[in-house]
């Protein structure tokens, strides 16, 4: 196993500018009018991943469009990569909420499970979103970033999340916004 281990390498997959093939219609930018899969509802690796045949698997609703990566090889050799080193996850199932405004801190600390007032910018920390009958609606990563919040959530749980939390926006200025289409999370 150790011998397989120090020769074993994840397929290199290389992204490169596909030429878009002509379209006698203008795309829109706004990914709310486009009727294909917007590029950040997949991972930027995605077609990558098809190309070197990785197997892909659906994720979440049907609706949702979002297909993630089953595994890059062995799954033994894989684990063994991650325990004794490092690896790069694409995590194309987490959403990105932003949330600004001069009130956001004081808002989320009255709406989340997680004492946040102590939070200085560039740390992070883990807190649920309940309903008003005390069940989770979202498992949150809040890192504070000096002028916004921003919450890392599943993908499935964004709409949720930010309507569920824009219900109480009521004089708060507080601004709450998807912004999983701009933003994609890769781990280390």
């Amino acid at each position: 196993m150790v011998d397989e281990f120090r020769s074993y390498s994840i397929p290199t997959v290389a992204l490169h500018a596909r030429p878009r093939k002509s379209t006698s219609a203008r795309r829109s930018s706004n990914p709310c009018e486009r009727d294909d899969t917007s590029v950040a509802s997949q991972s930027p690796l995605s077609a990558a991943y098809r190309d070197v045949g990785l197997p892909m698997a659906s994720y979440g609703p049907p609706a949702l469009g979002l297909d993630i990566v089953q595994m890059l090889g062995p799954l033994e050799l894989e684990y063994a990569a991650i325990r004794r080193s490092s690896a790069l996850l694409d995590q194309p199932e987490r959403g990105t909420i932003e949330i600004r405004g001069e009130d956001r801190r004081g808002f989320l600390n009255n709406m989340l499970t997680q004492e946040l007032s102590k939070l200085e910018p560039l740390q992070s920390t883990s807190s649920f979103w309940l309903n008003r009958q005390g069940r989770i609606v979202a498992d949150l990563r809040i890192v504070e970033l000096g002028d916004r919040i921003v919450m890392d959530v599943d993908r499935t749980s964004v709409a949720q999340t930010v309507e569920s939390l824009d219900a109480f926006v009521i004089a708060d200025d507080v601004q709450i916004t998807d912004v999983s289409e701009q933003v994609h999370r890769f781990s280390l």
